[in-house]
């Protein structure tokens, strides 16, 4: 060919193989480092949304915390007013127990007073 002997030949047929090989490697290099980007991104979507699921879980609990101690407060609350309450009506059935039976008394009192007055009857009229 050309004037080229066989080695010549070969050496030809053989840079071409090689360049050929070289390309064919270049472009398997382009597409793993495609690969690699993609995947990076891919990595990096995940991780993004689970540190963004991890923030939701942590205000999740953050509320079911907060409702909790309300909740707990707000039982210990309920529970101290119906005590109050119980204490309340113990103190006012005492206190009207006690009042009924000073009266009682008090009457008792007036009773035995009106008994012990003297009867007077007065006749005198009155003029002007």
């Amino acid at each position: 060919m050309f004037g080229m002997n066989k080695r010549q030949v070969e050496d030809v047929q053989r840079q071409i193989e090689l360049i050929e090989e070289v390309t064919k490697l270049k472009v398997e290099k382009a597409d793993l480092q495609i690969r690699i980007e993609a995947q990076k991104a891919a990595y990096e979507r995940g991780d993004l949304e689970i540190k963004h699921m991890i923030g939701l879980e942590k205000k999740r609990q953050e509320v079911e915390i907060s409702t909790a101690r309300r909740e707990a407060i707000l039982a210990v609350k309920e529970e101290n007013l119906k005590a109050k309450q119980e204490q309340f009506d113990a103190s006012m059935k005492f206190r009207e127990e006690q009042f009924k039976s000073e009266m009682a008394r008090m009457q008792g009192f007036l009773e035995e007073i009106t008994k012990r007055l003297p009867v007077v009857n007065v006749n005198k009229v009155l003029r002007e």
